[in-house]
C-alpha cells in the first residue's frame, strides 16, 4: 500500500498528469509544511486510509509542483468530516489568500549542517536557489543551529515501526480491513490475512518495530528514541 501510493505520486507530480495529489505526510518524516497550519493533523479528515502511525503523526495534504495548487485544493478538502471524529470543527482559513500575502521580512531558519555530506548535488542547488529566491523577495535567511538533527533518522526508524507493529496489530482479519480467503483455521486466517494485506516495507517495519518493543530491547532502543525525541 505504502509503495504504490509513493509510485504514483512519484508519477503523477513528476510526469506532469496532474496539477495536486493528495499523500500522507509522516511527521517524523523530513517534510516541509508548504501552507502552514499549526491545526493540520485535525484540519483534514482521515478516514479512508490505513494509518501505519497514530494517528496524530500522520495527516493527509496535497502534493503539488506550486504552492498555490496545495492551498487550493486544502481549502477543498479541510473541515469537519463526519466520517472522523478527530477533524477539528473550525473555519477553514483563506489558505488562497495567506500564499499572495508579500513575504518581506519574514525571518527564515536555514541549519547548513543538513546542507552537507550525504546530501544529493541536485538537491542542495534546488535549496541554495529557493534560499536565493526567498532572499530576493525581501525574506531574512537566519543560520540556526540544530544540534540533535544527526540523530533524527535513527530515531525516526525506531519510533515509526514501533508504533507500526503496535497500530497494525488490530488488522488480523477478524473485525478491521481485509480478511484472506480460503482459510477456515483461526490461526491460518491471521497469517494468510497479514501476509497478503500487508506489502513488503509495512512488513519490515512492523518486523522491526516489534523487535524494539520487545521486553529485552525496550529500554535500549524504544525508551532512549523518545528521550532524544524530546530533546
Amino acid at each position: 500500500m505504502l509503495e504504490q501510493l509513493d509510485q504514483r505520486v512519484d508519477l503523477a507530480v513528476l510526469g506532469d498528469r496532474d496539477e495536486a495529489m493528495l499523500g500522507l505526510l509522516d511527521r517524523g518524516a523530513f517534510g516541509v509544511d508548504l501552507v502552514p497550519d499549526r491545526l493540520a493533523r485535525i484540519r483534514t479528515g482521515q478516514a479512508g486510509h490505513r494509518t501505519v502511525e497514530r494517528g496524530g503523526e500522520q495527516h493527509r495534504l496535497a502534493i503539488a509542483r506550486q504552492v498555490a495548487d496545495v492551498a487550493i485544493v486544502l481549502e477543498v478538502i479541510a473541515g469537519r468530516d463526519v466520517h472522523d471524529a478527530t477533524t477539528a470543527d473550525v473555519p477553514v482559513p483563506n489558505y488562497i489568500g495567506e500564499t499572495e500575502k508579500n513575504i518581506a521580512g519574514l525571518r527564515l531558519g536555514v541549519s547548513r549542517a543538513l546542507l552537507g555530506e550525504g546530501l544529493d548535488q541536485e538537491v542542495r542547488q534546488a535549496i541554495e536557489k529557493a534560499i536565493d529566491a526567498y532572499r530576493d523577495l525581501g525574506a531574512e535567511i537566519m543560520d540556526i543551529d540544530l544540534p540533535h538533527a544527526r540523530y533524527a533518522i535513527a530515531v525516526y526508524y525506531i519510533i515509526a515501526t514501533a508504533e507500526a507493529s503496535s497500530n497494525l496489530a488490530r488488522y488480523d482479519g477478524v473485525r478491521y480491513g481485509f480478511r484472506a480467503e480460503e482459510a477456515p483455521a483461526l490461526r491460518q486466517m491471521y497469517r494468510k490475512t497479514r501476509d497478503e494485506g500487508f506489502g513488503a516495507e509495512v512488513k519490515r517495519r512492523i518486523m522491526l518495530g516489534t523487535y524494539v518493543l520487545s521486553a529485552g530491547y525496550y529500554d535500549a532502543y524504544y525508551k532512549k528514541a523518545q528521550t532524544v525525541r524530546a530533546l
